[in-house]
Parts: C-alpha cells; structure tokens; sequence
C-alpha cells in the first residue's frame, strides 16, 4: 500500500477515481513526521541516531535553535566544540539541513551518513557536472 504526501498548493486539478479508499492500518497521522526532517519518508523507514559535532560558533545557534525535537548534547570539548545527536529518518531533508552548516559541523556517525556528506561536499566543491563518480 502506498502513501502520498502531495503538495497542496501544487495540485492543478483534481479528478475522481472509482477505487475504493482503503484505509491504512500502518499509518498513523499523529505521529508519522515526528522522526522526521522535511516530508521525505516512507512507511516502514525507522529513525538512525545522527551524531555530528559542531564549531563553538555554529553550537551556540544549535543549542539555540535544534536541528529536531529529538536533539541532546552529548558533550561539550574542551575546544568549546558540542557533540549533538538527533534521532531521525535519513532523508534528503536531512542532509541539506546537515550542508546548510557547511565547514561548521561534521557528521560522526553513522558511516553511512557520513560517507554521503562527505560525497555531497566533494560534489559541490568540483561542481555536479564534473563530480562523476567522485
């Protein structure tokens, strides 16, 4: 079964269809977005825990103003760096909320989202055309 999230301000017309609206026993509307970032999510997606570190800068507005609901310091360096970590769906969301920081945070764990900053940094440094397979 398929859910849609559609943008309502972006429908043009709307037609009738002679399907029956099956409700969706998976689906439970008040609290669907609350392991989220954005819109971009799947029934059966499970939040990741996200742990990055933060300049002295950049964790004065974090702690200010959090990147979830979900988020907790996990330390602070000596450095005055933050340690944060946030549980949340890995979505497209995410990761231009984590590159809106640019140089002022850095993603520790998982790999996985690690890997793929790191991939989207290298691609805007060389520019999407000439990427490749960076």
């Amino acid at each position: 079964m398929m859910l849609f999230n559609l943008a309502l301000d972006r429908i043009i017309s709307v037609e009738t269809d002679e399907t029956a609206y099956k409700e969706n026993p998976d689906f439970d509307s008040e609290h669907f977005f609350d392991d989220m970032i954005g819109m971009t999510k799947h029934i059966g997606d499970k939040p990741k825990e996200i742990t990055f570190i933060a300049t002295p800068e950049q964790s004065k507005y974090i702690i200010t103003k959090p990147v979830h609901r979900s988020q907790e310091v996990v330390s602070r360096e000596a450095d005055g760096c933050y340690i944060f970590k946030i549980k949340v769906v890995v979505n497209f969301e995410l990761y231009s909320v984590l590159m809106s920081y640019g140089s002022g945070i850095r993603v520790l764990s998982p790999d996985k989202v690690r890997e793929e900053m790191k991939y989207m940094v290298r691609k805007t440094y060389l520019g999407y055309m000439d990427a490749g397979d960076v």
